[in-house]
């Protein structure tokens, strides 16, 4: 076969330079064949330098991106989100995206306000402003509308995608994501917490409506006393039902040595039960008589009270002090006192404690 030939610089191997980048022939023959070179290696080396570039773009593309990224909301500003990836916030946070912006609330309650329309992309619904948001759906803000987007638990995490602007909000003073602003107990709960009186379920929530036993309560007595170590080591009170392998077992033996329970008779303490209102109110009357040192001599009937005949003979005093220094009310739904206590209405009740009676 006739060959043409190319003769190169007189070195053993050839080079090229494309879009910046030199390339190597590889061959230790300095004549190589034109159809080698058309055929082979010029869109080789062609496809290896669209490569090169296309590599040093999506470089640069990813590096802006993630420039972007790191904008996260740390104040009140505005900035762009590329992908749809949770981010932490606290209550009152509020995220405002317009017309196109993407959302999606990962956990926590979040509440949108909007003057247009807002589409629930998962089931295909508009949302009326005001509504409260439905976690692992995702919506869409739909043209010419702007949505803000605010939490309203005591935190969330949210995904946005798209322009936003982000305006801080004051905080709840909890981290719980069960727990909203329009609750009732939202500012008992912040309470109890900010005190480390008692803490959530570990999962990132407070459980406001799970009942409290009776092994529970003892610790949050021994919290409220300060954690006296040195009581806890020493108390030396046992009960038949309280093993001493029980993580409870030393608050127990606790609160029976210092006077703030006695059982619930013959050397039973029932660690497991749920606690009653009034059995709460009779444990915080011996805490704060028998441990504090305290006098409490305000009493309110409890007479024409809704469900004041309800309440048993041994709690009927705990329960007229409790009345009358406001550390409870029954004035809504009445004493309940055998109704067992809810964390939430036993985070209330040690607010009103704290501030009425300390």
């Amino acid at each position: 076969m006739k060959r043409f030939g190319v003769k190169l610089a007189g070195i053993g191997a050839g080079v090229l330079l494309v879009a910046g980048v030199v390339f190597a022939i590889g061959s230790s023959d300095s004549i190589v064949s034109l159809s080698y070179l058309n055929g082979t290696y010029i869109p080789a080396v062609t496809q290896q330098a669209s490569q090169v570039v296309e590599n040093q773009l999506n470089e640069t593309l990813n590096h802006a991106l993630n420039e972007l990224e790191t904008l996260s909301p740390n104040g009140t500003g505005s900035g762009y989100s590329t992908v749809l990836q949770a981010k932490e916030f606290q209550q009152g946070d509020c995220l405002a995206l317009p017309e196109g912006g993407v959302f999606l609330p990962v956990s926590g309650t979040v509440q949108v306000a909007h003057s247009g329309a807002v589409i629930n992309v998962t089931t295909g619904t508009a949302v009326l402003s005001g509504s409260q948001l439905d976690v692992g759906n995702r919506y869409i803000v739909a043209e010419g509308t702007r949505a803000e987007f605010t939490v309203i638990s005591g935190s969330a995490a949210m995904g946005y995608q798209g322009a936003y602007t982000y305006t801080a909000g004051t905080g709840a003073g909890h981290p719980f994501t069960d727990v909203s602003s329009g609750d009732w107990y939202n500012t008992a709960v912040a309470y109890v917490y900010q005190n480390r009186l008692f803490a959530g379920m570990g999962d990132g929530t407070f459980g406001p409506k799970r009942m409290m036993d009776r092994s529970m309560v003892m610790t949050v007595f021994y919290h409220l006393a300060g954690d006296p170590e040195r009581e806890l080591n020493s108390a030396s009170a046992t009960f038949t039902d309280v093993s001493s392998d029980q993580w409870y077992a030393p608050y127990v033996n606790w609160g029976a040595t210092v006077g703030v329970t006695g059982g619930t008779g013959g050397s039973r303490f029932s660690p497991a039960a749920q606690v009653t209102r009034e059995q709460l109110v009779v444990l915080l009357y011996n805490f704060s008589t028998n441990y504090l040192g305290m006098e409490l001599t305000e009493r309110q009937s409890l007479s024409g009270m809704a469900g004041g005949e309800e309440v048993s003979v041994w709690a009927r005093e705990a329960m007229a002090w409790a009345l009358a220094s406001g550390v409870i009310s029954g004035s809504d739904t009445g004493l309940n006192p055998g109704k067992s206590a809810t964390r939430a209405e036993v985070a209330a009740i040690l607010m009103n404690f704290s501030e009425n009676c300390l």
